[in-house]
């Protein structure tokens, strides 16, 4: 429960009004007056355990900045603690630590005047502590929010590039950031409530009401931890990552995630960037993994296997495709691309437009058995399934089971490779594609296996 008054301070304000003469002067009443005072506002909390009671007192709203309403650059720590009963800082510029630890004590409200934030970087860290008991958040969580009359986005939110281990945000609310986009490097593509590209652990986090995307993360964002991460109102994406974080550590932590945005729309996804596939983002992982996160993802640059890499995408899971990207396994006899729904729960693959030819499709040019297409729903590509001859010397691949429809080409392309072709087809529809039918070989177009 949050402390009504922290400090002990006591000003003629916080004072009956006979404490001041009417012209301003104060003047000093009896000690029984300001028990009798200060009794009014003492609550539960504030009861020792020996009955004593300990007079509480406001602090006053407090101000960081200073009056400033640039960018105020600090080196050194920051300890913000719960010093009243509602708004304990009010922020009027962006605060930008290179150094030192900006540490957020349990309970703290903090409001942030428009395109304002924080960033954390170089050598700073941020510990926003707002404490659990047993596994439930403590009440109240850490609170940053804007401070806008309308309610709307006005702040800019959080951005942390520091390579600190400790940078920690438990049990902590985010509201109305998303603004502006907190820098001016080239990420984020979009305003963010929060902005991470380096190390970070998140153990209990709320984003609501964001006026851009939920969090962002760059190529080099690390997550110690994650877990008990809640998105309400996203403007865009609640997650916008490169796509090999997707497969990695957002796969990993795969129950952490709840998205309660109840309008649905293709932003209301997991949005993803960045189409390499190679082995050293793999973190020593085995492959990539695709899971259900119980929205879809939205990959706006398709993906690749470089060399002898597996992606393998889970049941259920629904991907929507930006316009000409493509799926594509690794070259070789080690690159392998694997897409495993089940009856019920099928993988969709769809266009973000529904058109016929909106994205390239699933191409394989390598030698695997685990190239396989099965309980898969794919709609408006070029082609559904290429087995791209020209780039490999020998494909394998198997597609059963599977609906390929609405294609400016064909349902499955086959271009031969030079060498070898292994290649299963069963149980497949095929509908509404531009080109290819029964008994075509080189073009599976517009019938039911």
């Amino acid at each position: 429960m949050k402390l009504k008054y922290r400090l002990s301070t006591l000003f003629c304000l916080a004072l009956a009004v006979s404490a001041c003469g009417s012209d301003g002067t104060e003047t000093v009443p009896d000690a029984s007056t300001i028990v009798d005072d200060l009794s009014m506002n003492t609550t539960d909390d504030s009861m020792t355990g020996n009955g004593d009671t300990t007079p509480p007192v406001t602090a006053g709203i407090q101000e960081p900045c200073e009056g400033s309403t640039g960018t105020l650059r600090l080196s050194e720590g920051l300890t913000l603690s719960n010093v009243n009963t509602g708004t304990d800082y009010l922020i009027t510029c962006t605060l930008e630590f290179s150094a030192g630890t900006l540490t957020i004590e349990p309970e703290t409200e903090i409001v942030f005047e428009q395109n304002t934030g924080v960033v954390i970087k170089d050598t700073a860290e941020i510990r926003a502590m707002g404490g659990y008991v047993a596994d439930v958040r403590r009440e109240p969580s850490i609170v940053m929010r804007g401070n806008s009359a309308s309610g709307q986005p006005s702040w800019n939110g959080l951005l942390i590039t520091s390579p600190s281990i400790d940078n920690f945000l438990e049990n902590v609310e985010i509201h109305d950031a998303g603004f502006q986009k907190i820098s001016s490097i080239f990420f984020p593509q979009d305003a963010s409530a929060l902005v991470v590209n380096n190390q970070l652990s998140i153990k209990g986090l709320t984003i609501d009401n964001s006026g851009g995307i939920g969090i962002y993360n760059g190529t080099d964002a690390v997550f110690g931890q994650i877990s008990d991460v809640l998105f309400g109102n996203t403007a865009s994406h609640p997650i916008h990552t490169p796509t090999f974080i997707a497969a990695t550590q957002l796969a990993e932590n795969k129950d952490s995630f709840v998205f309660t945005q109840q309008e649905q729309n293709n932003l209301q996804s997991i949005g993803m960037y960045s189409d390499l596939m190679s082995a050293d983002r793999l973190g020593g992982r085995s492959s990539y993994v695709f899971e259900d996160l119980g929205i879809p993802y939205y990959s706006y640059s398709g993906w690749f296997g470089n060399g002898e890499i597996g992606v393998q995408v889970q049941a259920g899971v629904d991907m929507i495709m930006a316009a000409g990207v493509n799926m594509r396994s690794g070259g070789g006899v080690g690159g392998r691309l694997s897409l495993n729904g089940t009856a019920d729960a099928p993988i969709t693959l769809r266009g973000a437009e529904n058109l016929p030819g909106f994205w390239s499709g699933i191409e394989y040019r390598s030698n695997s058995a685990l190239n396989v297409v099965s309980h898969v729903n794919s709609s408006d590509a070029v082609n559904g399934v290429l087995l791209s001859g020209n780039f490999s010397n020998n494909i394998s691949a198997t597609v059963t089971d599977s609906n390929l429809s609405n294609t400016s080409e064909c349902g499955i392309k086959v271009i031969n490779p030079l060498s070898s072709l292994t290649f299963e087809t069963s149980g497949n529809t095929y509908l509404n594609n531009g080109q290819g039918s029964l008994g075509d070989a080189e073009c599976f177009g517009n019938h039911q296996e």
